[in-house]
């Protein structure tokens, strides 16, 4: 798990998830640890929320392929994967995303459950399941569409289609959209903001606003069951290969881009 790190802040916990080329995504490790740091940050006074950051020009495009190249263990990784959406769901400390750049397939649906998001002006959302021979997760075909409406939820599940930093804030996707230089000071402000506030107060207010966890993680567990079967036909792990290959040829891309910028 060394690409994930998990700092104790002041009063909150960020978790930095460190990508690289040979780990591009989450893996069953990284399902685990996210899913632990929650539960733990639940019961602790002294977490008042967690801050999520990705690498720069890549938050996170989604789950590392190669974790699904042996169909045996399939079933025990959908456990996991599950075990990590209810996490999500069930978390009783607001979460905070500090976006920058690509945000891909479970990158983009988990921020469905995230209580503030601050992206840079770069970033992009994008989920196409049915392009990769799979299904929608993380709840996100039922909190898509409330969130952005049907149509545009097919377009961004069934079309390609993807929304920018800019259509995201409009459409309610994110908090707000900040500069680069600006991204993890905003987000740790909101972190530090949150962790002032009075605990029951914040606790109470945040319940009332996330009125559906029970339909939520009955969803969640439809979505798993079904893409657990599409990840088991031939004509999807041929697919999963190309998608892993071409993971890796846009780490590397932005990896370069990241390495000129510093230089200038």
């Amino acid at each position: 798990m060394e690409n994930f790190i998990i700092d104790r802040c002041d009063g909150f916990q960020a978790i930095f998830m460190n990508w690289t080329i040979d780990r591009p995504g989450f893996q069953p490790t990284s399902f685990e640890a996210v899913s632990e740091a929650l539960k733990l940050a639940d019961v602790d006074p002294s977490i008042a929320c967690t801050v999520f950051f990705g690498v720069p020009r890549c938050f996170c495009l989604g789950t590392d392929v190669t974790a699904f190249a042996q169909l045996s263990a399939l079933s025990k990784l959908s456990e996991t994967v599950l075990t990590f959406f209810r996490s999500l769901i069930n978390a009783k400390k607001p979460m905070i995303a500090a976006v920058d750049g690509t945000a891909v397939g479970l990158g983009m649906t988990m921020l469905c459950h995230f209580d503030a998001i601050f992206a840079t002006p770069e970033s992009v959302f994008k989920a196409p399941f049915t392009e990769w021979g799979l299904s929608p997760e993380a709840a996100s075909s039922l909190l898509l569409p409330e969130e952005l409406g049907y149509r545009k939820a097919f377009e961004i599940f069934c079309l390609g289609g993807e929304l920018t930093a800019t259509e995201a804030e409009r459409r309610g996707l994110i908090t707000r959209i900040v500069e680069r230089k600006n991204l993890r000071e905003t987000a740790f402000q909101a972190a530090a903001h949150i962790s002032r506030l009075p605990a029951r107060s914040l606790m109470t207010t945040r319940e009332l606003l996330r009125h559906q966890r029970v339909k939520l993680i009955r969803r969640a567990r439809t979505e798993t069951a079904i893409f657990q079967e599409l990840l088991a036909e031939a004509s999807t792990q041929r697919r999963l290969r190309v998608m892993a290959r071409a993971t890796k040829m846009a780490l590397a891309s932005q990896a370069s881009l990241g390495q000129a910028a510093a230089s200038q």
